[in-house]
């Protein structure tokens, strides 16, 4: 589960820099939640993986991108939760992600999937 995790960057991104990037591409961000200690990390991360990965360090094959995705994706999600409440429009992106994962012939263990979102999401404190 370690390696899912993992996130090395070729350089720092401070969080203005990644509204930045972002914006750059058309996904806008509210800035308070990057500020905000408790989810920023899963955010960031979930957010990098997604948009960013040329800011990988070392770029990740996949599945092991997907298998990252989703586990920062869990992670957020449950911590968002947690403050703020449901939203489905977060519970919606995790089900596109798998969406993408299965029109793109991904070689996806369905059971690492769900090691992977109970780890996530016993792992919000």
């Amino acid at each position: 589960m370690d390696k899912i995790k993992e996130i090395k960057l070729k350089e720092f991104i401070d969080n203005d820099k990644l509204v930045n990037l972002l914006n750059s591409k058309g996904v806008k961000i509210d800035k308070s939640l990057l500020k905000n200690k408790f989810i920023s990390e899963s955010l960031t991360n979930q957010l990098i993986l997604r948009y960013l990965p040329e800011f990988l360090e070392s770029p990740k094959g996949e599945p092991e991108l997907f298998y990252g995705k989703y586990y920062w994706m869990t992670a957020f999600n449950t911590k968002y939760k947690k403050l703020f409440g449901d939203d489905a429009s977060l519970d919606q992106q995790l089900f596109k992600l798998c969406e993408e994962a299965e029109q793109e012939n991904l070689d996806v263990d369905w059971q690492t999937v769900e090691s992977i979102e109970k780890a996530a999401s016993v792992n919000v404190n």
